[in-house]
């Protein structure tokens, strides 16, 4: 998609890439940026452990190291909102 096409039609190009499609930006034929459907913080660390797998032991203290820090973070992703100060 060029870049005027993808300011042309954002809303679509996000709807695309929240149904699971990655979206390249061209300019003059050149790829300037991508969108790409956003992940949880659990799917990517599921994808790593998937990948590299823990030792038991490893996995008892992911898992406590877990618990210990949940009340400190929130239960979704956080995003800093448009323009960045």
């Amino acid at each position: 998609m060029t870049t005027a096409e993808a300011s042309a039609n954002f809303a679509a190009l996000l709807a695309a890439a929240e149904h699971g499609e990655t979206i390249v930006v061209t300019r003059d034929g050149v790829p300037v940026g991508r969108f790409v459907p956003e992940r949880s913080v659990a799917e990517r660390i599921a994808e790593v452990l998937d990948r590299y797998p823990l030792s038991p032991e490893a996995a008892e203290d992911l898992a406590r190291t877990i618990e210990e820090n949940r009340a400190l973070m929130n239960a979704g992703d956080s995003v800093r909102q448009w323009p960045i100060d």
